[in-house]
């Protein structure tokens, strides 16, 4: 973020915001994924308040562009492809357990976190169709492709970024959601994506001005099989360019180096292998020249979330050594394989 807002009102720069997109910039790399998560409600969620005939609607993008049109200056700007995924669905789209509409409540302060926000489960949706889901989607998109959109209430919003090149010819892909929040099923998902992702495809005019799409969003890999099944889909399906897998390792004790070694190369060897049974699934599958992303790889140790560690978050210098170590041995391993 360029600034914050401290709980007290004031607003102070961000230190490092010049050097870390400027560091961005520099790597040059492509397929770079963006992933404004719900924690921060205000910059993750375009329309945070549903939709009242005969009232303005609540779509604003104030706290979502500025941070989206840094990152799309130091990867797209430089004529590098991008990720782009706004995984997080309105809370209002959901109801309750008695399936009637909930309370979505979030932060008055865009800077604070609030990691309750996504409320509902898939089978709580108040439009089982997904066509409301559809349409917040394809407004989204629309505007930051086309610049604007008609909002529910048939209310014209312009202004948007227009970034008229990120689509599929230009190699820019939409990561759909993110490891099946609101405790989506295969079934649910493979549904949602087919007439979430064809509707963001006719929002901006057709397939070729549409960017390239990426399916299951690091869920289970156990999905691989539902989701390349032809059969489970709808007859004539929107592209399926892309699928996503996440990969953490960790150990028993943070502190302990004796740990790394069973917990994060045990760990990563399991995952390799069954990278390879999931590339052969893929094969197999009735669209084998999906390619496989595997967007979030890291280590998750115990104890992380403790906000009482210092600056060395209370890890021993080597494991900065161990942590770098098992990615050199997952890129050696999985790279070859395509």
């Amino acid at each position: 973020d360029r600034s914050f807002t401290a709980p007290n009102g004031t607003v102070f720069p961000n230190p490092i915001h010049g050097n870390a997109w400027k560091s961005l910039a520099a790597l040059g790399a492509d397929l770079v994924r963006y992933v404004p998560w719900f924690p921060y409600p205000w910059k993750s969620v375009a329309e945070l308040d549903a939709p009242q005939v005969g009232k303005p609607t609540s779509w604003n993008f104030t706290f979502i562009l500025p941070m989206l049109e840094d990152f799309m200056d130091a990867v797209y700007g430089h004529n590098h492809t991008t990720v782009l995924n706004f995984a997080t669905q309105p809370c209002w789209l959901f109801g309750g357990p008695d399936g009637k509409p909930q309370s979505c409540s979030y932060p008055s302060n865009p800077d604070e976190s609030f990691f309750k926000y996504v409320r509902g489960n898939r089978a709580n949706l108040l439009d089982p169709s997904a066509g409301d889901l559809a349409k917040y989607f394809g407004r989204l998109l629309s505007y930051l492709v086309t610049g604007e959109f008609i909002d529910e209430n048939g209310v014209r919003h312009t202004g948007g970024p227009k970034y008229a090149n990120y689509n599929r010819k230009m190699g820019h892909v939409w990561e759909l959601f993110n490891e099946a929040e609101h405790h989506y099923t295969v079934d649910q998902y493979i549904h949602d994506y087919d007439v979430v992702v064809q509707e963001m495809i006719d929002a901006v005019g057709g397939v070729d001005k549409a960017p390239a799409f990426m399916g299951i969003g690091g869920a289970s890999p156990a999905w691989y099989p539902e989701f390349l099944n032809q059969s489970k889909h709808v007859v004539h399906p929107p592209p399926i360019d892309y699928i996503s897998t996440h990969f953490y390792a960790g150990c028993s004790n943070r502190t302990d180096p004796n740990t790394y070694s069973s917990g994060f190369f045990g760990r990563a060897r399991s995952f390799i292998t069954s990278m390879r049974q999931n590339i052969a699934l893929r094969d197999a599958s009735s669209f084998p020249s999906v390619k496989i992303d595997l967007n979030e790889l890291g280590v998750i140790m115990p104890d992380d979330n403790d906000a009482s560690f210092g600056i060395d978050a209370n890890l021993p210098n080597i494991y900065w050594n161990a942590a770098a170590a098992m990615f050199a041995y997952l890129f050696a391993e999985l790279a070859p394989l395509g």
